[in-house]
């Protein structure tokens, strides 16, 4: 039955949208970002590469970057809370560790555990675009980007501008529970200014969120405040780009990591980080030296109100400094460069350890006269204790005909193992510190077109892990142990299409967008039992729909289905209406407006129905 409702839904949308008159169609040119090459348009990317524009972003039904990633086919947000209080990222059926985050290319990655990767010290207003890479991309970012990366790219300060949004909301409560409603508030405070020359340019931006919760010990509550600048030089050839952050996230945490025990668990999460990045020309030789610095502080608390009883305190560091350069030369254009990153960390549990790496990349882009483009290189990396790794890729997209065309790569890719596998203990799991890295090979062919304000793309994959690490055990009485855990493969097919318009009249469609993820996990042989090896999704089916009435008013419609290979499927529908004003928007969201009961991660069920109503005041000395 609901199958056969999206299917209703998305015809519906279908036909309403060829129903206007006088329609066109059109799609902006869409450009990836990548710190080692210059940048180039989306259609030539060699990869399997999903972009999230700001107007995407701010029409969703969303009021955090958790929220966006659940819509998007291929990525498996798994939550153990709301406006992500805790949730683990997966893409195209990896495990929360194998998944690289960054922000503006600098790495978020936790060498505690995978699970602190997404509280990340951004906001969703910060955002410009969030470029998703499915598939291997540890020949550009290294370990760690085993099956894929998600890079958020924060918005240049611009002008001068004030940004002030408020908002309020109420849960309907879950089966069975005795309290009438949760409510949950929160606002946001942005300031930009530049100088009188153009030459300096600042935003600061803050948002604090707090939350009732939707069942009992399920309270969160998040503080975020963000800087960045833009510094010109004169002889306009270079600049200094600064940015830094940091969220304290604050969660009832029940249910989250020893369910059914930890009904009154605590946790609370920091994060700060800094980045510096200068970028020059020099001749023809483009230059770009940059540092960073990541710190981050998880307290668990096992009952919250007695901390003696069982205690996790950790402390980590991680600082890296990098430098890119590239050159175009007669063939296409050549890239290079370094990098070096340092890991530490303090634990009453893990221990006090340490960890370095050193990474050396070249890479040649060909460029051919029928703009086709073959990408060759190779990144090798040294860390200790784990050696040498080297990650060589192939890449290559070319023109089939007009509006069409064929990708493919092949890539190696590998996941050290975290500071939790290997030193972690409790009643219940063990750590084991002779853990080898994982290693995998990634290949893909696919296609991609391009037409009018029509884009279809559609790529098959097969991943395989060996060593994969996962922990395990023999019957139930042991404790849980990690394990380099035989070999594990994951195919699969990634879809999606977007139809895009410029209509005249009162009524109109702007863009419909359907994708679907089937995957397929198998195992080696094996005798023990397993805890993530293959937990992810088996389809994965996203809709979306924008409609605009008498030019100020929006509707966006979205639905996603979800099956998965150990649990049972559901179904979410959600919906922002919105009015935009010169100076004043407003939104209306219902979330889980079918009031769906359905679990993402473990045995914490998700919220049920939630209705938000956000104002938003906006001021742009520019307009």
């Amino acid at each position: 039955m609901k199958k056969n409702l999206l299917v209703l839904f998305l015809l519906f949308a279908n036909v309403f949208s060829y129903a206007q008159s006088d329609s066109t169609m059109s799609f902006n040119e869409v450009v990836v970002s990548e710190k080692r090459l210059s940048d180039i348009p989306f259609a030539l990317a060699p990869r399997n590469i999903q972009i999230i524009s700001r107007d995407e972003i701010l029409a969703m039904p969303a009021q955090s970057i958790a929220e966006i990633l659940t819509w998007i086919a291929g990525v498996d947000l798994r939550q153990r809370g709301p406006q992500g209080s805790q949730a683990d990222l997966s893409i195209l059926g990896s495990t929360f560790e194998q998944v690289l985050v960054l922000i503006d290319g600098i790495p978020m990655r936790d060498a505690q555990t995978g699970h602190l990767m997404m509280n990340l010290p951004i906001d969703i207003q910060q955002i410009e675009r969030i470029e998703i890479i499915k598939g291997t991309a540890a020949r550009i970012y290294g370990a760690n980007a085993l099956a894929g990366a998600v890079n958020f790219v924060t918005r240049a300060p611009a002008s001068d501008n004030v940004f002030a949004q408020l908002w309020t909301g109420t849960y309907t409560p879950l089966e069975n529970d005795t309290v009438k409603q949760y409510l949950q508030a929160g606002g946001r405070l942005g300031l930009g200014w530049k100088s009188k020359d153009g030459s300096q340019r600042h935003q600061v931006d803050a948002s604090y969120y707090d939350s009732e919760g939707y069942r009992y010990n399920s309270s969160n509550s998040q503080q975020r405040v963000g800087y960045r600048s833009t510094l010109f030089f004169k002889d306009q050839k270079s600049q200094l780009n600064l940015a830094s952050g940091i969220v304290k996230n604050e969660t009832g945490a029940n249910g989250f990591y020893a369910y059914p025990y930890d009904v009154d668990a605590f946790e609370t999460t920091e994060t700060i980080y800094a980045s510096a990045r200068y970028r020059m020309q020099a001749g023809q030789w483009s230059i770009q030296p940059l540092c960073y610095w990541r710190y981050s502080h998880d307290d668990y608390i096992f009952i919250r109100e007695k901390p003696e009883v069982y205690r996790n305190n950790h402390f980590n560091t991680a600082a890296g400094a990098e430098i890119h350069v590239s050159k175009t030369n007669k063939a296409g254009q050549f890239g290079g460069g370094y990098e070096s990153r340092a890991e530490i960390i303090h634990s009453n549990n893990l221990g006090n350890h340490s960890r370095y790496y050193h990474s050396f990349y070249g890479e040649q882009r060909l460029l051919f006269e029928n703009s086709a483009v073959v990408v060759i290189g190779a990144m090798v990396q040294y860390s200790r204790p784990f050696g040498v790794n080297v990650y060589p890729g192939l890449e290559f997209s070319a023109p089939i005909v007009q509006s069409l065309r064929v990708f493919g790569n092949v890539g190696l890719g590998s996941r050290n193992p975290s500071f939790t596998d290997l030193y972690y203990s409790d009643r219940a799991n063990s750590g084991n510190p002779y853990l080898k890295p994982e290693n995998a090979f990634n290949s893909e062919v696919g296609f991609k077109w391009n037409q009018g304000g029509l884009q279809v793309s559609s790529s098959g994959f097969v991943r395989r892990v060996s060593n994969f690490i996962d922990f395990t055990r023999s019957n139930e009485e042991d404790l849980w142990v990690p394990n380099n855990f035989r070999t594990v493969t994951v195919s699969g097919v990634d879809t999606r299409a977007t139809l895009q318009f410029k209509s005249k009249g009162n009524a109109a469609v702007e863009h419909i967008h359907v994708s679907h993820t089937y995957l397929d996990g198998r195992l080696g042989e094996v005798d023990e039992f397993s805890k993530y090896s293959l937990n992810h999704l088996r389809h994965q089916l996203v809709g979306r729909v924008g409609l605009r009435f008498f030019d100020r008013y929006r509707l966006q419609l979205v639905s996603r289905y979800n099956e998965r290979f150990n649990q049972d499927d559901y179904w979410v529908f959600d919906m922002r209406a919105s009015a935009v004003f010169p100076r004043f928007d407003l939104a209306f969201d219902v979330n889980n407006a079918l009031n769906s009961l359905y679990i993402e991660s473990g045995y914490v069920p998700m919220p049920g129905r939630l209705y938000r109503l956000s104002l938003s005041w906006k001021w742009n000395k520019e307009g």
